[in-house]
């Protein structure tokens, strides 16, 4: 059913963990610290057809943490775009689970300037 009524939408954000985050990097548990200016990629679920949702974005990085929240761009992606465009299984895991848990998040700690 959220597949049909669905869409995920990727939204390339910086932003700045406000306290320790956790994540997992190559099946480790790792930890990035307070104040870490990080690059994201967040990919949420929205109903089809609608923009881009840029303030339930903030909102949503917010919640899990993040401070000084810049969305840089966005857009709607689908599965097939995503195989297309690389051979990345982590993106194709958070596409998934976005679609069925509402969000996912890839975090990258060295911001290209």
């Amino acid at each position: 059913m959220y597949r049909m009524n669905n869409e995920v939408h990727i939204f390339g954000v910086e932003a700045t963990a406000r306290q320790q985050q956790r994540a997992l990097l190559d099946g480790n548990e790792h930890v990035l610290p307070a104040r870490e200016r990080c690059s994201i990629i967040l990919f949420m679920r929205q109903k089809k057809g609608t923009d881009s949702d840029w303030d339930l974005a903030k909102k949503t990085l917010s919640e899990a943490g993040w401070g000084n929240i810049e969305i840089i761009q966005s857009g709607r992606t689908t599965l097939e775009k995503l195989n297309e465009a690389e051979d990345d299984p982590v993106s194709t895991c958070c596409y998934t689970e976005a679609l069925t848990g509402g969000k996912a998040f890839l975090v990258y700690q060295d911001i290209e300037d």
